[in-house]
């Protein structure tokens, strides 16, 4: 029951990074919000690797190609593309859209893994993209045939899916490397990347205060988020994946709700609609 408890404050705390993210956006620019948090990231990972493991920096420094690739794919480009995203869309169209994760993975596994996929997994990757659809056009034909989509849905959307691609390739790194290894050496490559990076925007907007609730916010962001991964894989030895992946459905659900305590964001009927298809669909692309 405590296993089942943790993965439920795992799943809330992962669901507040969206509004976080929205409130911390009209602080801090997009590029910069993702340098802080790869830099806090770098830190945290090196130092808890370099207790834990002997050979610590020499398994930094292996397999270099994995460390490029997971840099581009899972921390530059997912993130980037999420907090550019953010900026111009709502926390909860983010939050749905990220819901369709597993589907990316598993056409990407399908495609480049030759893994199998049933009718039922087709038929759950469609209703996804039902659901998918329906936020971007956001329930209107007109939009989605004049093209008139809110670009921060589509940097939303390729943000995962650059994030899918991550998750792909991890399964063929990490058989040759440790996951803290390969996950600490990416963030330090990123933050060598996204400093600078960061330096071509402005990165404090003009009225920026470091009040208690940005303060907050940004820790929140910074440390805590990063630290739940933690847990979850603590909670993944004695609750099975399958029942942890349903507590994923759940952010969305909890996304939506935290944006309209918190940020005053409208709960709309095709966002529901979404939600549900989105849901519906993922439970049938994971159905083994």
């Amino acid at each position: 029951m405590a296993a089942y408890f943790l993965l439920f404050g795992v799943v809330c705390l992962w669901a507040m990074n969206f509004p976080a993210g929205k409130f911390m956006l009209g602080a801090v620019g997009p590029l910069t919000l993702i340098a802080l948090r790869t830099v806090v990231g770098a830190v945290l990972l090196t130092l808890m690797g370099w207790k834990s493991q002997p050979n610590w920096w020499a398994e930094l420094r292996k397999d270099l190609k994995s460390t490029v690739v997971m840099t581009l794919t899972g921390v530059i480009g997912a993130g980037t593309l999420f907090y550019i995203g953010l900026k111009t869309t709502s926390a909860s169209n983010a939050g749905i859209i990220a819901a369709s994760t597993p589907m990316w993975v598993a056409l990407l596994s399908w495609t480049f893994l030759k893994e199998q996929l049933s009718f039922i997994n087709v038929s759950g990757i469609l209703l996804s993209f039902v659901g998918l659809v329906a936020i971007i056009c956001r329930g209107s034909l007109d939009i989605l045939f004049d093209l008139s989509l809110n670009w921060g849905d589509l940097y939303i959307l390729l943000g995962q899916l650059s994030w899918s691609s991550y998750t792909v390739y991890s399964r063929v790194a990490l058989a040759q490397r440790s996951a803290a290894a390969a996950t600490a050496s990416s963030y330090i490559a990123g933050t060598f990347i996204l400093v600078p990076l960061c330096l071509i925007e402005a990165p404090f907007s003009a009225g920026f205060d470091f009040s208690p609730l940005v303060l907050i916010a940004l820790g929140f962001l910074s440390v805590l988020s990063p630290l739940t991964n933690l847990l979850y894989y603590q909670a993944l030895t004695r609750v099975s994946p399958h029942r942890a992946a349903v507590f994923m459905n759940l952010i969305p659900i909890i996304v939506m709700i935290s944006s309209a305590i918190f940020l005053g964001e409208q709960i709309t009927r095709v966002q529901i609609l979404g939600t549900a298809c989105v849901i519906g669909g993922v439970v049938l692309t994971t159905k083994q």
